[in-house]
């Protein structure tokens, strides 16, 4: 299992591939309170160091202390699909992700009882607008709809995620506590953003709250704020907005 300080430094090194900063890979390394987060050496020359924040939903909690028994109910109702029935989804939905839907009252036991007739029924669905949404009725009790979208953790293989609501009020309650944070480091300091597995949506606006809350409450002690996308494949922005990293 990768623990945090691990999960941390292969989020940062992703984000200065896709950001193209000059980071010298070799000089990464993690670094512990009252340092920020990450540590590294630039090939302009000096040091930066990088706390990072997770975006998650609180709102979710309840959900998030059984999503990974939801998600594990779901790939044991997939491994016990019977052999025509598991060929045929992995050639409908090989390298496109399945986000599920469950209806917020459904039990774990409800969702585990209707897992391999959604399973059967989504062979035959025909998704509108990327969505499936009409099921039996035993299925749709416990189904709200299951599209295509989410993250391909697993290329080449059928890949299941869960969905739920997005609450923009999260990113501002998690930069409000790292702005108020004092960090002890002898160079300048970045703050990274990143969406949690629990940041569900594709929602952005938050984005206009976040830059408001910036420009009225300045960046504490961070010389510049990155942003990662919902996916993790894109920079949503730095502010303020800059064209390379300062040494």
């Amino acid at each position: 299992m990768v623990d945090q300080s691990e999960d941390e430094i292969r989020i940062f090194r992703h984000f200065v591939e896709i950001a193209g900063l000059p980071v010298l890979p070799a000089t990464i390394e993690k670094r512990f309170p009252p340092e920020p987060d990450v540590r590294c050496g630039l090939a302009t020359g000096g040091s930066v160091a990088f706390e990072l924040v997770e975006i998650c939903n609180p709102a979710n909690a309840r959900f998030m202390f059984s999503a990974q028994r939801i998600h594990n109910a779901i790939m044991d109702a997939y491994n016990g699909l019977d052999a025509p029935s598991r060929n045929s989804f992995e050639r409908r939905f090989v390298n496109r992700p399945l986000r599920f839907y469950f209806r917020p009252e459904a039990s774990l036991v409800r969702i585990k009882t209707i897992l391999p007739a959604l399973l059967i029924e989504l062979l035959s669905a025909t998704p509108t607008n990327d969505e499936f949404v009409s099921f039996s009725p035993t299925v749709a009790g416990a189904v709200i709809k299951v599209c295509f979208a989410g993250r391909l953790n697993d290329p080449g293989a059928v890949n299941f995620n869960l969905g739920g609501s997005f609450d923009p009020t999260v990113p501002m309650a998690a930069f409000s506590s790292k702005l108020s944070k004092f960090y002890e480091t002898d160079c300048p300091i970045e703050l990274l953003a990143h969406f949690g597995g629990l940041a569900w949506g594709h929602d952005r606006q938050y984005l206009n709250a976040l830059v408001k809350l910036l420009r009225e409450r300045g960046l504490g002690p961070f010389r510049r704020v990155w942003v990662l996308d919902w996916e993790g494949l894109a920079l949503e922005f730095p502010y303020p907005p800059v064209s390379r990293i300062e040494t």
